[in-house]
């Protein structure tokens, strides 16, 4: 199966919490008329930090490092300090490398809209809020044959003092062998922890296998997958506020592509409640 399962992928959700993907209109054009999900290359997002490790995992690969040369490569006092130094460069370039073959496609797990995150990623362009879930994406994905794809939400720790996957227990009943994998090495383990000061966008994340096979193509900075939006979606929903006009615009785009789903407007209108309307 297309569908990779592993230890450290948090692929389960809630059951009331659904995926938001929020669009510009130009970006959900080119998801309709391509029927494709965008999974976009590690190395070009706009956090420089995607990718990387905590302080503590570093210092302790490099206190590892040493302990491999001293006590089981025999290397002599001369020479240590460089060969762990050209070991870490050479470990430091290949996490490098994996960004530019990592591929992500990226959602918000919640149970209702954001104002923050339509600010973010919509702005004041006209665009429209993908509500879907993780049993649909997963079923929309894994019709897919050329894909082999990961899920799991990403958690959020502070990289001067935490360990990967800090707080998990939160979420999910953590078993030995769990544990056991929670605490060695997976290639995966940087793109599915970010730093603390994006703990809003609540980030729930498919990445394609690091590399994706070279038969997928590669389009400018990101991978297309073709998937089924009947299967994907589960309601589209409009910007806070928008004109009739957009409205009109968008009921005619899903005409044209026949994608029978509701279209609703942002909970976020309407006026607030008083005496005089309960």
């Amino acid at each position: 199966m297309p569908f990779q399962t592993h230890p450290k992928f948090f692929h389960k959700l809630e059951p009331d919490v659904n995926l938001y993907r929020y669009l510009t209109f130009e970006k959900f054009i080119s998801m309709i008329e391509r029927s494709a999900l965008f999974f976009c290359k590690a190395s070009v997002f706009s956090d420089n930090w995607e990718g990387s490790y905590p302080i503590g995992e570093l210092k302790y690969k490099k206190e590892e490092s040493y302990w491999i040369e001293k006590e089981l490569n025999k290397t002599s006092e001369q020479k240590i300090d460089t060969v762990v130094s050209d070991n870490l460069k050479y470990l430091n370039a290949g996490y490098e490398n994996f960004k530019d073959k990592t591929f992500i496609n990226c959602w918000m797990h919640s149970t209702h809209e954001s104002d923050a995150m339509w600010k973010l990623y919509v702005g004041k362009q006209e665009g429209i809020l993908v509500k879907s879930s993780y049993e649909r994406l997963y079923n929309a994905l894994n019709q897919n044959l050329d894909l082999n794809f990961m899920m799991s939400r990403v958690f959020y720790i502070d990289y001067d003092k935490d360990y990967l996957y800090k707080g998990v227990e939160k979420f999910y009943e953590i078993s030995k062998e769990m544990q056991m994998h929670l605490e060695s090495a997976c290639i995966t383990d940087p793109f599915l922890n970010k730093r603390i000061h994006f703990e809003h966008e609540k980030e729930y994340r498919v990445i394609l296998d690091i590399p994706p096979p070279e038969h997928i193509k590669r389009e400018g900075n990101g991978i297309f997958a073709s998937i089924s939006l009947n299967t994907l979606i589960e309601e589209i929903i409009l910007p806070p506020n928008c004109s009739d006009d957009f409205e009109i615009k968008i009921k005619s785009v899903l005409n044209e592509f026949n994608i029978s789903k509701k279209l609703s407007r942002s909970k976020m209108e309407g006026k607030p409640y008083s005496f005089l309307n309960i």
